[in-house]
């Protein structure tokens, strides 16, 4: 029986609203904009940590940029580690047997692309080449998740075949160590930025007074007489 949610729903995922959540919509379409401003189509998306939730990420500028350019925009899911693809492999998908990909439609004019190898969880270098080559012409952009890339050859393969680089951090976790071992492994021309997400707030409490004993109490008492004898 085919479920009544809606994908970003069964992804998890609520879309950012100027109704819902006006600054963190605010400040996916100021992401959105200066990408498209680069004239960059090809990003990937790469996360400084395990804990961040890359999917998430590119499906929320992703709608942004649909917001902006009216155009059809891809995610590609080439996730190694957790694909995002496990929570729709229910829905049906679009494309020929022979494609290298299926397309899911996620929220009106943004598309999932998903490899057409279920035995092997995300896409190796290979298949990620030939789905960009494949859909480069159909997207006006694609949005690219590099979790699991781990191998330094791996990463030099897949920038290779992006237009730009957006590295995905944590505020508070993403030190300037991480920051500048990551920018070492991509090239300049193609270093498109860094994103935070969540939130870092720290609650600064008050310190409340101790209670003063009796003895403290006659103490400041006759300070302040002596005080006021003094003048």
């Amino acid at each position: 029986m085919a479920s009544t949610k809606s994908a970003l729903q069964r992804l998890g995922i609520e879309q950012l609203t100027d109704a819902q959540d006006p600054k963190g919509h605010a400040s996916c379409i100021q992401i959105a904009r200066l990408l498209l401003k680069s004239e960059r189509r090809i990003i990937g998306l790469w996360p400084a940590s395990d804990s961040i939730g890359t999917p998430a990420v590119a499906i929320q500028i992703g709608l942004a940029l649909t917001e902006l350019s009216n155009s059809t925009v891809a995610f590609v899911d080439a996730n190694v580690r957790w694909p995002a693809d496990l929570a729709l492999e229910d829905d049906e998908r679009f494309g020929s047997e022979s494609s290298i990909f299926s397309t899911r439609w996620i929220e009106g004019s943004l598309a999932m692309l998903v490899p057409n190898r279920p035995e092997v969880a995300g896409a190796s270098v290979p298949q990620l080449q030939q789905i960009i080559e494949q859909s480069r012409d159909i997207f006006a952009a694609i949005l690219v998740d590099l979790t699991g890339f781990d191998k330094i050859g791996d990463h030099y393969n897949v920038i290779s075949l992006l237009d730009g680089v957006v590295i995905v951090g944590e505020p508070g976790q993403l030190t300037d160590n991480d920051l500048f071992r990551m920018e070492e492994q991509v090239d300049r021309r193609k270093f498109a930025g860094v994103v935070l997400v969540g939130s870092h707030k720290r609650k600064h409490r008050r310190k409340k007074a101790k209670p003063k004993s009796k003895k403290e109490k006659i103490k400041k008492r006759e300070k302040t007489k002596k005080k006021a004898k003094g003048t």
